[in-house]
């Protein structure tokens, strides 16, 4: 079995509380500002909460993954960290154990330094020959997903390719 790792780091001028609050208060909330993201909802199904978090999961429509099944695996207010697992429809079968982890830690009086850490497993011959395509789209989105909360934390607008979106979808308010 292989491992795909998808590791960025950035710094967003927003403070470490305003992205904790787009990032963890508005986990389930993630389609209003996520380009890659049509819709997201609370998990009816995520019944486990864990100590200070503020769902369980969340359900997203994703394109090209379908529905997304997202369960919040790891929460700490104190060191501003959330993880979580994520399995979807459109996923290929080679690839599993999807977890994404998010860190915030101030790096000054109005900036924060971000980091994001994808992981998920890869197995067989799919997964020796199709990992590197996989971890290149993962990798895409999350420098996409970076963008976009960079432009929503900042200035509190959509970034241009989620109004994009929202204008094809007909979601555009």
């Amino acid at each position: 079995m292989g491992k795909i790792e998808v590791k960025r780091e950035t710094t967003i001028d927003a403070t470490v509380e305003e992205l904790w609050q787009i990032l963890s208060g508005g986990f389930t909330d993630v389609g209003t500002w996520a380009s890659l993201v049509n819709w997201s909802k609370p998990n009816p199904q995520a019944t486990e909460v864990l100590d200070g978090a503020p769902t369980g999961g969340r359900i997203c429509d994703v394109p090209g993954f379908g529905r997304t099944d997202e369960r919040i695996i790891r929460f700490d207010v104190e060191s501003h960290t959330i993880g979580y697992s994520v399995t979807a429809e459109k996923i290929p079968g080679f690839v599993s154990n999807v977890q994404n982890i998010w860190n915030l830690r101030e790096a000054g009086p109005e900036a924060a330094r971000v980091s994001i850490n994808l992981t998920a497993d890869v197995r067989g011959i799919r997964g020796v020959v199709m990992g590197p395509m996989m971890k290149s789209r993962f990798g895409k989105a999350v420098d996409r997903s970076i963008e976009d909360l960079r432009v929503y934390a900042e200035t509190g607008a959509v970034s241009e390719h989620k109004r994009r979106r929202q204008e094809k979808l007909g979601t555009l308010t």
